[in-house]
């Protein structure tokens, strides 16, 4: 019986740097579907044991699929959560691989080359660098609301952390994807490289990160978003905005963006485990709510009638381009008459 090759692999360089490199076999885009992960888990497990012999020095996350990194979970797998408890469950089993990774006690870089949504947009949250090039393809984002559902990996709790409450919210809220350029005035991206030279070029700033030379950047916030996401006024002030702003466009007939608010509110000041624990609790119940397997019915849909029909349902003027997650031709095409127009509380 042959072996199905692994959806990804270790490799350490003559610099001792691991390249964790993601490369589902015989499909276009990277999925972080079970077997996926359970590999990641053992990756890591590897990795935690070679990193106390004193290599790897760094780990570099990087994908084998031309123009994407990560394209997020596998849909089909979403469909089969069986109760609030089950997706709880997968929620905190994600969480917890991702916090294995957090934890790994050298520097940990996801190079995007490309399309990065969903679940891989969580997982190069847990890195201590987000480096992509500068392909017009390059591009980050959290679609999850328009399956209706909140990130459940993390995403959650450490994107409003690392670029603040308001653009977290506007890229939560919306499941628009924003550019390498938009990400990097951010925060969300710490630099853009050359394309063409980009493989080295990440080896270049993993070796720079091992000896300290690699700064973190201070907050990109504008001065003001500062003052007011830094004190509890402000916050009540900006989630309540927030929350009025979706009811004016939606109601409460799609539950994701309201519970995605409550999650960012609620966990904002906690520890990271504590917020990871609301996030999951959160994403468990949205799982099984109806509007939930509307959407991904219609979504899986989708995708069925490309394949029936791949010439008429090609992609479309002004798709990205890569991924069968990338907007517009994705998560957001097979529910664009059933998901929330959602306002974004900022940009």
């Amino acid at each position: 019986m042959v072996q199905t090759p692994a959806p990804l692999r270790l490799e350490i360089d003559a610099d001792k740097i691991a390249w964790l490199v993601f490369d589902t076999p015989g499909a276009q885009v990277n999925l972080l579907d079970i077997r996926t992960m359970r590999h990641l888990d053992r990756c890591l497990s590897e990795l935690e044991s070679r990193i106390a012999t004193g290599h790897p020095v760094a780990v570099i996350l990087w994908s084998g699929k031309p123009g994407t990194f990560i394209a997020g979970a596998d849909v089909n797998e979403i469909a089969k959560v069986e109760d609030a408890e089950d997706g709880r469950a997968k929620s905190a089993e994600g969480q917890r691989i991702f916090r294995r990774l957090e934890r790994l006690p050298v520097p940990k870089i996801a190079a995007i080359d490309g399309v990065c949504l969903g679940g891989g947009t969580e997982l190069a949250l847990a890195c201590d660098w987000r480096i992509a090039s500068n392909s017009p393809g390059s591009a980050i984002g959290l679609p999850e609301v328009r399956l209706g559902l909140i990130p459940g990996f993390g995403g959650s709790v450490r994107l409003p952390r690392l670029i603040g409450i308001q653009r977290a919210l506007s890229m939560v809220l919306t499941g628009r994807s924003v550019s390498a350029a938009t990400a990097y005035r951010y925060g969300l991206i710490d630099q853009i490289l050359d394309a063409d030279r980009f493989r080295s070029s990440v080896a270049l700033v993993a070796l720079d990160a091992v000896l300290g030379r690699v700064e973190r950047l201070q907050s990109r916030l504008p001065a003001r978003d500062r003052l007011l996401e830094g004190t509890r006024v402000g916050r009540r002030v900006l989630f309540r905005k927030a929350r009025k702003r979706v009811l004016e466009t939606s109601g409460r007939i799609y539950p994701a963006p309201l519970a995605a608010i409550d999650v960012i509110e609620e966990s904002i000041n906690l520890s990271i485990d504590e917020a990871l624990a609301v996030e999951a609790e959160a994403l468990g119940r949205l799982l099984t709510t109806p509007v939930c397997r509307n959407l991904v019915r219609l979504f899986r849909l989708g995708q069925a009638a490309k394949k029936l029909c791949p010439q008429t349902c090609s992609r479309r003027p002004g798709a990205s381009t890569g991924s069968r997650y990338s907007e517009p031709a994705s998560w957001a095409e097979a529910s664009r008459n059933s998901s929330p127009r959602t306002t974004s509380p900022s940009s």
